[in-house]
C-alpha cells in the first residue's frame, strides 16, 4: 500500500487533539448502513450547499491472485450473488412475499400495548418495555438482567419485580429465562402447579426420554398419575411467542461485494447503499452575494464547512472500508472459496499494521458492517478471531467451530460423538484441540452434551414431542 493510500485512510490521534473532522470521520465510519443513511439523509434536509453527486462512480479495487501476475481485473458494476440474489438480500435466501407484504401483529407491539395499560408508573412502564425488547421470537428473555438493569437504571429488586408483573401478561409463558420456567408459569396461571409438577419441570430431560421409572420415584406419583400429567406438560406451548407475527427485519445487505477477475479478486463497496454527496459552491457563491450582515455571513459559512466535512468524512469511509477489505481478500483467498470452514486467524492488529492505521480505525471499519462472497453474505468483525494451529496451515475458531457442528450434524442414533471423540476426530484432521475448548465451543453453539443428544436420539423425543423442546 502506497504513502499516499495510506495518508488517505483514518487514523487516530489523542482525543484531547483530534479535530472535529477527525471525529466525524471516525463515527461515520462506524455506523451501519441505516443509520448512515438516516444521518445523510438529515444533513441533505438541512444544509442546502449539499447535493447528490449523480455522475459519482463507486470505489473499487482489484486483487491479483497469489503467483498470476495479473492486474486488478477491475470491472464496472456489482457482481450478482450466489443463488441468484441481487444486491439487497442474503444469497441463495427466497421470501415468501405474502408474508412480507401482510406481515401479522408482532409479539412485541402484542406485549406494548398491554404494558402501556397496566403499568401505570411511569418507571415500571419504561422497564416493563425495555424487558420486552429483550425477548426472542420465542417470547424466552434473553441476556443479562444485571446488565439490563444498569441499562435501565434501576436496581436488581425493581427489576425483579417488574419481570414478575409481566410475566402475567398474554401469552402466558412469555419473560421467561428457560424452557423449565415457561411451562412453569402457565401451569401456574392455571393453578396446577404444585411439588409434582415441579419435579417433573426440574427432569424434562427424563420426561423426553418417558423415563417413567426413575419420575415416579422422584415425584411420588403412581402411573397412571404420572402418565396423565406428562401429557399435560406436553400440552403446553414451549414457545409462546412464535404464534405471533414478527417485526420487519431488514435483509442484509452487503457494504462490500467480492468477486472473481481475471486473474484475481474484484473488491466493489456497494454504491447502492450510499449516494456520493458533492458541495455545492455555486450556490454558495450566488448566495454570498446577497448577505448584509455578518451573522448572516458567518452562517452560510458554517454550513459550507460542514457539508465539505461530510464529504471528505464520507470519501474516507469508503477508502478506510475499501482497504480493510482488500487486506482481508489478499489473506483469505481459502474462505472466499470455500466459506468459514477454511478461514485462517486473522487479526485487527494485523490489517491495522499492513494499513498503517490504528487498531480502533480497523475495528470502527468491520462494525456492523457486510461482506459478499460466492459462499454467501458475512457480517465482517466475526472474522477476525484467533485460531489453531493445524497441519495444514492454521485454522479460524470460526473454521472449527463449523467444522464441530458438522461432525455433529452427521450423528446417528447410533454413533453419537462425545467431546472427546470430536477433538479426536479434529486432530484427524490436524486440528490439535483440548476436549475442554470442545465442550467450551459446543456449548456456544447451543448443542446439548453427548449424553443427552443420545437419549434424545433413541428415545425419538423430537418427533412426538411439540416442537422438539421437551
Amino acid at each position: 500500500m502506497t504513502s499516499a493510500r495510506r495518508g488517505a485512510l483514518l487514523q487516530v490521534p489523542s482525543p484531547a487533539v483530534m479535530p472535529q473532522f477527525q471525529q466525524q470521520s471516525l463515527r461515520l465510519l462506524k455506523m451501519a448502513n441505516a443509520e448512515l443513511r438516516a444521518f445523510v439523509a438529515q444533513e441533505l434536509e438541512r444544509n442546502a450547499f449539499l447535493e447528490r453527486d449523480a455522475g459519482s462512480a463507486g470505489l473499487a479495487a482489484g486483487i491479483p491472485r497469489p503467483g498470476s501476475g495479473a492486474g486488478s481485473g477491475i470491472s464496472p458494476g456489482l457482481p450478482a450473488m450466489a443463488g441468484g440474489g441481487s444486491h439487497g438480500g442474503v444469497a441463495g435466501v427466497s421470501a415468501d412475499i405474502d408474508s412480507i407484504v401482510q406481515p401479522g401483529p408482532s409479539l412485541r407491539d402484542h406485549l406494548i400495548s398491554q404494558i402501556n395499560a397496566d403499568f401505570r408508573d411511569p418507571r415500571e412502564r419504561t422497564i416493563a418495555r425495555g424487558l420486552a425488547d429483550m425477548l426472542d421470537g420465542n417470547g424466552r428473555l434473553e441476556g443479562d438482567l444485571s446488565a439490563a438493569a444498569r441499562a435501565l437504571g434501576c436496581d436488581a429488586g425493581s427489576l425483579d419485580a417488574v419481570l414478575g408483573k409481566c410475566r402475567r401478561l398474554d401469552p402466558a409463558g412469555v419473560f421467561a429465562r428457560s424452557l423449565e420456567e415457561c411451562l412453569a408459569i402457565q401451569l401456574d396461571r392455571q393453578g396446577r402447579l404444585d411439588g409434582a409438577y415441579r419435579v417433573l419441570l426440574d427432569n424434562l430431560d427424563l420426561v423426553a426420554d418417558r423415563e417413567t421409572a426413575r419420575l415416579g420415584r422422584l415425584s411420588g406419583l403412581d402411573e397412571a398419575e404420572l402418565l396423565r400429567r406428562m401429557r399435560e406438560i406436553r400440552s403446553l406451548d414451549p414457545r409462546p411467542g412464535a404464534a405471533f407475527g414478527h417485526d420487519v427485519v431488514p435483509a442484509v445487505v452487503p457494504d462490500v461485494v467480492v468477486d472473481r477477475a481475471a486473474g484475481g479478486w474484484r473488491i466493489e463497496l456497494n454504491g447502492d447503499l450510499l449516494p456520493a454527496l458533492t458541495v455545492n459552491r455555486r450556490l454558495y457563491a450566488e448566495s454570498r452575494g446577497g448577505l448584509r450582515t455578518d451573522r448572516d455571513r458567518d452562517f452560510i459559512r458554517n454550513q459550507l464547512r460542514s457539508a465539505s466535512w461530510l464529504v471528505r468524512a464520507l470519501e474516507r469511509r469508503r477508502a478506510t472500508l475499501l482497504g480493510v477489505a482488500g487486506e482481508i481478500v489478499s489473506r483469505q483467498e481459502p474462505f472466499l472459496e470455500h466459506g468459514l470452514s477454511h478461514l485462517k486467524p486473522l487479526t485487527l492488529r494485523t490489517v491495522a499494521g499492513a494499513m498503517d492505521v490504528h487498531e480502533s480505525t480497523v475495528g470502527r471499519a468491520v462494525a456492523n458492517k457486510y461482506l459478499a462472497t460466492a459462499c454467501g453474505v458475512f457480517a465482517m468483525r466475526p472474522l477476525f478471531a484467533g485460531g489453531f494451529h493445524c497441519d495444514a496451515g492454521d485454522r479460524s475458531a470460526a473454521a472449527v467451530r463449523s467444522r464441530i457442528r458438522a461432525i455433529v450434524e452427521s450423528e446417528t442414533s447410533a454413533a453419537v460423538v462425545s467431546d472427546g471423540r470430536i477433538a479426536a476426530l479434529l486432530q484427524q484432521d490436524g486440528i490439535r484441540i483440548a476436549r475442554r475448548t470442545v465442550a467450551k465451543y459446543r456449548d456456544a453453539m447451543r448443542i446439548p452434551p453427548s449424553a443427552l443428544r443420545r437419549r434424545r436420539k433413541r428415545a425419538g423425543a423430537a418427533a412426538d414431542l411439540r416442537g422438539g423442546d421437551i
